[in-house]
């Protein structure tokens, strides 16, 4: 673990322009556990051909069977921010604005000050206090989102006043 944390840190730290890590996990699913289905895309102008699907397998003996696979589990791992409300009630996938995709609405918007954007321009003050804390000591909630964010990765875009 020591080794993972030091190669994370020295990427975000600067001292290495980027990291790669090829992460491998073994998940055992037990009979008959549930597995949420994916959302078909349809190109379709009126929508239709829409439905869910599960993630299939064939298995030796030929038959179909619903399987995990890394988007499905990818997608799991992401479903972590509580932070964003000290009353936080649900889970949200980690996303730059706190995207609800239930009730269409984003949970940490700019104007609030708990947005990646926002946090992020925070980083040096994040890295100080983190080197301030004990080993006993609690890490702020919004250090635990803003590692998230940045351990999913993906495109960070600026706005154009920015």
């Amino acid at each position: 673990m020591n080794g993972l944390t030091g190669e994370l840190a020295s990427a975000l730290s600067g001292e290495e322009p980027f990291w790669l890590a090829d992460i491998k996990a073994n998940v055992s699913a037990s009979f008959m556990q549930e597995i949420f289905p994916s959302q078909l895309f349809s190109d379709a102008k009126d929508g239709s051909n829409l439905g869910r699907e599960y993630a299939k397998v064939r298995s030796g003996d030929g038959q179909i069977w619903p399987s995990l696979n890394a988007e499905k589990i990818g997608a799991a791992i992401q479903l972590i921010d509580d932070w964003w409300a000290d009353e936080a009630d649900k889970r949200l996938r980690v996303h730059e604005y706190g995207g609800d995709k239930k009730y269409h609405i984003a949970h940490r918007i700019p104007s609030s000050g708990i947005d990646a954007y926002s946090l992020l321009k925070s980083v040096d003050d994040k890295a100080a206090l983190l080197d301030s804390l004990k080993c006993s000591d609690e890490i702020p909630s919004d250090i635990h989102y803003l590692m998230a964010i940045l351990v999913k990765g993906g495109l960070f875009q600026k706005s154009r006043s920015a």
